[in-house]
């Protein structure tokens, strides 16, 4: 009866070297996670440079088409 309770309890219970192989797999999943994080961030940096440019771009040519129409007679 012992031994079955030992048995069904090794098949519950973690052991240490289950406890450090967990914890090499959560530090190397939070550095590809944060590795990742940092590639999504640079992007979304461009795109939102590159929209800015164009805003402005945007903002420019309808500026000059306006002093052209007021003060270009």
């Amino acid at each position: 009866m012992v031994k079955e309770t030992n048995e069904q309890n090794l098949k519950v219970l973690s052991t240490k070297e289950d406890v450090v192989n967990l914890r090499a797999e959560l530090k190397e999943d939070i550095a590809n996670l944060r590795a990742e994080l940092k590639t999504d961030i640079a992007n979304t940096k461009a795109e939102i440079i590159k929209w800015m440019f164009l805003f402005w771009i945007g903002q420019l040519a309808a500026f000059i088409a306006i002093a052209k129409y007021f003060f270009g007679k």
